[in-house]
């Protein structure tokens, strides 16, 4: 191997290993791209997930207070309508006596 084959083979080497290296700094950061990628995501579904537990938790108290309102409106109509059918109930005028056999 002559002085110029050595030369062009080692700016070959030098070339690779740059390359490599270029190679490496760029998975290095693809890498924390998709690390920082992930972390942002992680963050994104737990806001999420807060979020909709907070919206069904106010959905939980709206439906207590829907139940609570229902079984009141339900005991003021069972007493209106037992008082209604009270006023329909005939009345005897007069007291009416048990009849006997003679």
């Amino acid at each position: 191997m002559n002085n110029e084959q050595c030369k062009k083979s080692l700016e070959g080497l030098q070339q690779a290993e740059q390359m490599v290296c270029e190679n490496i700094i760029v998975n290095k950061i693809c890498q924390l791209g998709r690390e920082n990628c992930v972390k942002n995501l992680l963050v994104t579904v737990k806001e999420d997930c807060e979020r909709q537990q907070s919206e069904l938790a106010e959905l939980k108290k709206q439906v207590r207070i829907f139940h609570e309102l229902f079984n009141s409106v339900h005991g003021v109509v069972d007493v209106v309508v037992h008082d209604f059918d009270s006023l329909h109930q005939p009345i005897p005028l007069v007291k009416q006596e048990p009849k006997t056999l003679e």
